[in-house]
């Protein structure tokens, strides 16, 4: 076969051409990855200062050299622990930094990488753990707790400050990222792909919608910018008056069960 014949040959064959992403469907996808990226940012440089200014204060309010210790042993370990997940998080952020997603094999793509970063995510507010418990029971201990107080008073403490990171973690996620991968897996839903089973490998998360969106949502249509400053402010009150009445109250009944058990 010379070489005109082998030319006939390959243009009678029918060649499948690559299905390619529109140029609008990239754009609706980029957008909510844009926000990602911009959450994920302010996330680092508030936990970088965070860290600063918790050093700071334990280093300049502590007097107690052995407390001193454990507690720069918690930040430390802390540092490790969002230095190394922020490296992680910092290939993800480069990975969707420059997006170009004209194939659906990158859409594919794209999803395994949002299911294994938010997979990440969790273990990363999990791997806070740990130091919770630490913190509380150095507060016990250096309280002079546990000589008068039960050890149930210990494990109930314990038990509202898990649930209240988790609650928070859980929140924190689904405002500044859950929202915008939940937008990610609806386009990619309305997208005809050519892979056979890809709808039921687009990545799911907690589309619940939180009481602190609800009131941000009814606020900022009422006041505007205002609005998201005073739902800001209603919370982080808020909260703090909730810890302060649970405290108060594990107090009171660990006062008044201690002196029953006195008499």
């Amino acid at each position: 076969m010379n070489l005109d014949e082998l030319k006939e040959t390959w243009d009678s064959d029918t060649v499948e051409e690559i299905p390619e992403v529109s140029l609008s469907e990239q754009n609706k996808i980029n957008h909510p990855l844009a926000l990602i990226r911009k959450n994920m940012r302010m996330e680092f440089w508030t936990s970088l200062i965070s860290i600063i200014l918790v050093t700071l204060v334990c280093l300049f309010d502590i007097e107690d050299k052995r407390l001193l210790t454990y507690v720069m042993s918690l930040i430390v370990m802390g540092i490790f622990i969002i230095g190394y997940y922020s490296f992680k998080f910092r290939q993800f952020y480069k990975e969707i930094e420059k997006p170009n997603y004209s194939t659906f094999q990158s859409l594919l793509e794209l999803n395994y990488k949002l299911k294994y970063y938010t997979d990440l995510y969790v273990s990363y507010y999990i791997a806070a753990a740990p130091i919770v418990f630490c913190e509380i029971l150095l507060y016990y201990q250096f309280g002079n707790s546990f000589p008068r107080f039960p050890i149930w008073s210990f494990v109930l403490t314990l038990s509202i400050s898990l649930g209240f990171t988790y609650l928070l973690g859980k929140w924190w996620f689904n405002n500044y990222y859950g929202k915008h991968i939940a937008k990610v897996a609806d386009l990619l839903e309305e997208i005809n792909h050519p892979y056979e089973d890809f709808q039921t490998q687009i990545v799911k998360v907690d589309r619940k919608k939180y009481w602190f969106n609800t009131t941000n949502d009814f606020l900022t249509q009422k006041l505007g910018l205002f609005g998201k400053v005073l739902n800001w402010l209603i919370w982080i009150f808020g909260v703090l008056f909730l810890l302060i009445l649970i405290s108060f109250t594990i107090g009171f009944f660990v006062g008044y069960f201690g002196e029953m058990m006195k008499h």
